[in-house]
């Protein structure tokens, strides 16, 4: 077999735009935080899981969804970073 040794770069001239581009797709379909990728994520575009969390929250709170419109993967991750629950959901509106 052919070593997987590869980069980005290899696929997409602009790494940076691909990872933004990454974090965009996986905010608007509710997915987990990229944690395999946390190296590129924090260091390079400074987005931490509590700030994607974040954005997460206020996107499903501006577009009027409920707390069970999250995965539940997303939902248990989200928790544990922010130490919220659907409890205080509610409350943040």
């Amino acid at each position: 077999m052919f070593p997987c040794v590869f980069s980005v770069r290899h696929v997409r001239k602009d790494e940076k735009k691909y990872y933004e581009e990454l974090l965009r797709y996986s905010r608007e379909h509710l997915m987990l935080y990229p944690y395999h990728l946390s190296d590129v994520m924090v260091k390079g575009l400074r987005i931490t899981p509590f700030a994607y969390y974040i954005s997460i929250m206020s996107d499903i709170m501006q577009q009027e969804k409920s707390y069970d419109s999250l995965t539940n993967f997303t939902a248990a991750d989200c928790k544990y970073i922010k130490t919220d629950g659907c409890q205080n959901f509610s409350f943040m509106l």
